[in-house]
């Protein structure tokens, strides 16, 4: 019997060897060039692979000087190894990849070529923004060690009055000069101070208008306002010597905050940040595909950056001593995104109107799409705005069906969305019909994270829908 079994064994084993040994099935060969494998390890594991390149594929590995062949990739890690390592490596593969033979074979340009704009762009925006995080953490350290033992750089052949007559200039305070206390020159802590302030103001143009720092610090909010005066200030009375650390603050906020000087500044720096508060809103919603909500969102946070900014216009104390606050806006994303809502929404609309049974529904869904676009894209460059343009030519061309029946409010709901976009002028106010059931803020539920975080992780995963 176990012969018997062991002769069968053999017998189909070896018609195993030879099952694809037929010139039917070797028309189009294939080569294995790629052995994937993970480790195994619940929400820490690792990737590495085995890759094959050929001689031909050398321009695409540029800082690998040695020959074509098998390389194992682990990170930023890539190595050459033999074909015996590779196929003698014991851990389970997840995953082979074969190639036909007869490929053609391409270069780095036709490979960057094949990936998608939308997915290229995504990549250069996050390797710019890892690039400023990196370049911000730098400069971070560099003024952090600033905050606890920068000096003047002075002549070593100037005398302890010479050194200090350039510190005292440098200094906001009065002080009397005693030839028995000459370490006040040398350890001047409001020169310390000033050239902080100096960095900061300094580091903060680097920024985006947008970034998420100028509403997680007050400090670099108030940086970016030019006020160098009220910065010292605010750093000489609640700076914290142990701010050392990326997390910690540079200033006691909460002994800050009770200050009645410093009230004008946290109140805009809270007007601010409800403003992006509002756009971290409208970013979830976007990246949960929710547009009607996020395009309504995006409209209200333009709206609260105009009207916040008309305030500072019309109030001297604001606009005469923090002008760089005009500066902060967060009009790049909210165009950006806003752009895609409304473009998504009116393709739906037109969609709607072109069924008769829900018509008129898509033709007031468009008038408001047409709202919203002039808030989006603003009243003063919608003239020559491609976007805007593309949005009424697919209602210009809706006129032209001559087998569409439209009713008279139809007609006149048409006629009335057509000479908006032809003269940029204002549709109404028109509301689509039927039920309109209030929807609950995407953001609702996270409520105890800071706001710049919220701004920071909804940006990624909206452009992470861009890129899809």
């Amino acid at each position: 019997m176990l012969i018997d079994l062991q002769k069968t064994y053999n017998e189909r084993s070896s018609v195993l060897k030879t099952l694809f040994n037929v010139p039917e099935l070797q028309k189009t060969p294939y080569d294995l060039r790629a052995i994937l494998y993970h480790d195994n390890i619940s929400s820490a594991g690792h990737y590495w692979a085995y890759i094959w390149v050929e001689p031909s594929e050398q321009n695409l590995l540029c800082d690998i000087e040695t020959d074509a062949g098998w390389y194992r990739f682990a990170d930023a890690i890539v190595t050459p190894v033999t074909e015996g390592v590779v196929f003698n490596d014991t851990t389970t593969p997840f995953a082979l990849l074969y190639v036909d033979r007869h490929i053609t074979t391409v270069s780095q340009t036709d490979l960057i070529n094949a990936i998608p704009q939308s997915l290229q762009s995504f990549i250069a925006s996050d390797n710019e923004d890892f690039m400023r995080q990196v370049d911000f953490a730098n400069d971070q350290q560099t003024l952090d060690r600033q905050m606890h033992d920068m000096t003047l750089e002075v002549d070593d052949n100037m005398n302890d009055r010479q050194r200090y007559s350039i510190e005292r200039s440098m200094s906001p305070i009065e002080e009397t000069w005693d030839d028995d206390d000459r370490s006040v020159a040398v350890n001047n802590p409001f020169s310390k101070i000033r050239n902080t302030t100096i960095v900061l103001m300094h580091r903060v143009q680097q920024l985006d208008d947008s970034d998420y720092r100028f509403m997680r610090s007050i400090i670099f909010f108030l940086a970016k306002s030019g006020n160098q005066e009220t910065l010292e200030r605010i750093l000489l009375l609640y700076g914290l010597d142990d701010s050392s650390a990326n997390e910690k603050p540079m200033i006691n906020e909460a002994k800050a905050r009770g200050d009645p000087d410093f009230a004008l500044v946290w109140n805009q720096f809270e007007t601010y940040v409800s403003i992006g508060l509002t756009v971290a809103k409208a970013l979830r919603s976007f990246a949960e595909n929710n547009d009607h909500i996020a395009i309504d969102l995006f409209v209200e946070a333009k709206q609260q950056e105009a009207q916040w900014k008309s305030q500072m216009v019309l109030d001297p104390s604001i606009s005469d001593l923090y002008r760089g606050w005009q500066h902060l806006s967060f009009e790049t994303v909210i165009e950006r995104f806003g752009r895609v809502c409304l473009m998504n929404l009116n393709k739906a609309a037109y969609t709607k109107a072109m069924n008769e049974a829900y018509r008129t529904r898509g033709l007031e869904e468009a008038m408001r799409v047409a709202q919203k676009a002039q808030v989006i894209i603003g009243p003063e460059k919608i003239s020559g705005d491609s976007l805007f343009g593309e949005l009424g030519e697919r209602w210009l061309s809706f006129t032209g069906m001559s087998d569409m029946n439209l009713s008279d409010s139809q007609a006149e709901l048409l006629n009335a969305l057509v000479m908006g976009y032809l003269e940029g002028q204002n549709t109404g106010n028109y509301e689509t019909s039927g039920d309109q059931t209030p929807c609950a803020s995407p953001l609702d539920d996270v409520s105890d994270e800071p706001v710049w975080f919220l701004y920071k992780q909804t940006l990624v995963e909206a452009t992470l829908r861009l890129s899809r």
